[in-house]
């Protein structure tokens, strides 16, 4: 029998309808031995903030 851990990773951005990112959601999966553990968090308001504000050079 083989043994491992698989790790996925997913980012989703939050969009209002006139394209401003409201928030971002991490989604981390974990396989291991046909067992499957996701873990949903939100982005802090703040850090989201701060990622609109950046202007590309």
């Amino acid at each position: 029998m083989v043994s491992g851990r698989v790790y996925y990773y997913y980012d989703f951005e939050v969009l209002a309808p006139n394209g401003t990112r409201i928030g971002v959601i991490h989604v981390y999966v974990c396989t291991t031995n046909d067992v499957a553990t996701m873990h949903i968090e939100l982005m802090p308001r703040n850090e989201v903030n701060e990622i609109n504000n950046i202007r590309p050079a």
